[in-house]
């Protein structure tokens, strides 16, 4: 296994010799780079001589910045170490962060230094590094901050590009173990220039903090089908553009319906406008809810728990997921959309129309796992509901088609596998098509398309989409169409 150990240093003189001559001496590296970051001393000259390859910026880009050019430098390799410039001769304790790589038994080992009495501030950024890697990944971080690493390739893919900041050891880590890779930690005696609790020290953290803070709304990023790392959650630009039209006009729903309530001998033009205010305003209910959840789960979830029946066993285990909030949350906003536009309170069709809803928005929330079959169900299946229809005024709403018109712009990136939609994204195309067949079906149409959403949830919860759909030739030729190979 080749092994390359990058080096970032800014104004480490002194320090950085020491540092490249143990990795060389204990032969923990095949190559070493030090990635000079615009150093106003003589870093890169005692590097060099010390036997390392140089790569100098010309501007300072910062730790994380330093890395990615690093590893545009490195080449081909295995095994990636990332060793700070300052840790002087117990740069020879790489040695153990390699071993679990070696071995196979770790794609990503990190070093747990000891404790030294003094230094450090109050723990407030290593307590916000470890909430967020618990948070988003699952783990449990003994040194969430700790800069000695060694990763395999596909571990250093996952995370790539590198944060450029002091989050970059948290970013790290949540995007390594966001992409199922597993993640260990060792003890390991490096030393390297504490921070103390004086004002240097207490502006060192401060950054610190927030670069870490930065992580968590950061823009979420997901390892795709393929291995590629993407923006994810691209889907809540439907929260941005027409949600804002829907909204406005939801703001003068509830007005609108309670005239044409009060108006003697109301008209059937004026019934069937404020109809058209609820639907509308229902339909910005659902995007915006449905939205905003899949928009937090994409954010902040895991990944731990898969279908209903893993999040309700989390549940039962004492922890509560994203998830399964997401799923609670849009299934109480499909209930409050279905009662917003029922024409008899408290009828049985109000649970029907909810309990559809909820099915189409998990159905298509199943849908995205491959680049464009999410926008492409959508569009067939919004086809289907138009030729079964008995002719609605839905159909030439403003409402509904700048989402439709949103969901085309974004059908070349998804299908070109540039973005993915995310659960902001595919719980939302779920809505309209739960909330378009609600109005606009008959009801033995209705009731066929709910019996299908039905259906593909339960076959869910035990085979997977990709794999029915692999088998059947039609359907793998329909998916994959478009797609890049």
């Amino acid at each position: 296994m080749r092994v390359v150990a990058l080096v970032p240093a800014r104004n480490e003189a002194g320090k950085v010799g020491l540092t490249v001559s143990a990795l060389r001496e204990a032969g923990s590296a095949d190559q070493v780079i030090v990635i000079d970051d615009k150093s106003n001393d003589c870093t890169a000259a005692e590097a060099a001589a010390a036997g390392a390859q140089i790569v100098s910026l010309d501007k300072n880009l910062g730790k994380g910045g330093a890395v990615n050019r690093g590893l545009a430098a490195a080449g081909d390799f295995d095994i990636v170490m990332l060793i700070d410039a300052d840790v002087g001769e117990t740069a020879a304790e790489a040695a153990k962060l390699l071993a679990p790589v070696q071995a196979g038994e770790a794609d990503m080992v990190v070093a747990v230094l000891p404790r030294r009495e003094g230094t450090g501030g109050f723990g407030l950024a290593l307590g916000l590094a470890r909430w967020l890697i618990k948070r988003r990944g699952g783990f449990d971080a003994t040194a969430p901050l700790s800069g000695q690493r060694a990763l395999t390739k596909a571990a250093i893919e996952a995370a790539a590009p590198l944060a450029t900041d002091y989050g970059l050891e948290t970013a790290m880590t949540i995007d390594v173990l966001r992409a199922g890779l597993r993640v260990t930690e060792v003890p390991a005696a490096f030393t390297h220039s504490y921070t103390y609790r004086n004002a240097a020290g207490f502006r060192h953290r401060g950054r610190q903090y927030l670069d870490i803070l930065k992580v968590m709304f950061r823009w979420p990023r997901a390892v795709n089908y393929a291995g590629r790392r993407i923006p994810t959650a691209v889907g809540a630009v439907f929260l941005l553009i027409p949600a804002a039209f829907i909204l406005a006009r939801f703001a003068g729903a509830v007005g609108a319906a309670g005239l044409a309530a009060t108006l003697d001998g109301a008209g059937d033009a004026l019934r069937l406008a404020a109809y058209a205010e609820r639907v509308v305003g229902s339909l910005g209910l659902l995007v915006v809810v449905t939205g905003v959840l899949g928009l937090i789960d994409d954010v902040f979830g895991g990944g731990q728990a898969r279908g209903f029946k893993g999040h309700v066993t989390a549940l039962f285990r004492g922890r509560l997921t994203t998830g399964l909030i997401k799923a609670a949350g849009g299934g109480l906003a499909a209930l409050a959309g279905a009662w917003y536009i029922a024409l008899t309170p408290l009828s049985w069709q109000i649970i029907f129309n909810g309990l559809l809803i909820a099915l189409a928005i998990n159905t298509f929330n199943l849908l995205d796992l491959r680049p464009g079959r999410a926008l492409k169900g959508f569009f067939v299946t919004l086809l289907l509901l138009l030729l079964m229809s008995s002719g609605s005024w839905l159909w030439s709403s403003p409402a509904l088609w700048a989402l439709v018109a949103v969901a085309l712009l974004l059908l070349p990136f998804d299908i070109r596998a540039k973005m993915m939609l995310g659960d902001a994204g595919s719980n939302v195309l779920g809505a309209i098509i739960g909330l378009t067949a609600v109005v606009t079906l008959p009801v033995l149409p209705k009731a066929i398309v709910f019996a299908v959403f039905l259906l593909l949830n339960v076959v869910s919860e035990r085979w997977s989409f990709s794999r029915i759909i692999a088998a059947a030739a039609p359907l793998r030729w329909f998916d994959e169409l478009g797609r890049p190979r």
